[in-house]
C-alpha cells in the first residue's frame, strides 16, 4: 500500500515539472503573440492616419515578432503538441499580416508622390 502512495507521489510531481517546463516554453509565446497584436494596432491607427514611415515601423514589429515566435515554437514546442501547432499557424498568419502591411505601406507612399 506505501509502494502505490510512492508512485503516486512521483508521478504528480514528474506531471508538475513537466507543465512547468511547458509553461516556461508557452508563456513566453504567448507575449510575444500578444506584442504582436500590439503593433497590428498600431498598424491599423498608422494606415488610418496615412503614415507610410510608421506603418513599416509596425510592420517590422510583427515580422520580428512571428520570426522570434516561429524560432522559438520550432526548437521548443513540441514539448506540446497542440500549442506547436496554435503558435506555428500563428507566426505564418502574422508573417502574412506583415508582408501585406508593406504593401499597404508601399502604396501609401505612392499615392503621395503622386
Amino acid at each position: 500500500m506505501m509502494r502505490l502512495g510512492f508512485r503516486w507521489k512521483v508521478a504528480l510531481a514528474a506531471a508538475s515539472a513537466y507543465f512547468a517546463v511547458l509553461g516556461l516554453v508557452t508563456f513566453p509565446l504567448f507575449i510575444l503573440e500578444e506584442a504582436s497584436q500590439v503593433a497590428m494596432f498600431g498598424v491599423w491607427g498608422a494606415k488610418a492616419a496615412r503614415d507610410a514611415a510608421a506603418m513599416r515601423i509596425g510592420c517590422e514589429l510583427v515580422a520580428g515578432n512571428a520570426t522570434t515566435i516561429h524560432d522559438v515554437n520550432l526548437y521548443l514546442g513540441w514539448l506540446n503538441p497542440l500549442s506547436w501547432t496554435a503558435y506555428d499557424h500563428y507566426a505564418e498568419a502574422a508573417g502574412y499580416y506583415a508582408r501585406t502591411c508593406r504593401g499597404q505601406a508601399d502604396r501609401i507612399e505612392r499615392r503621395r508622390r503622386k
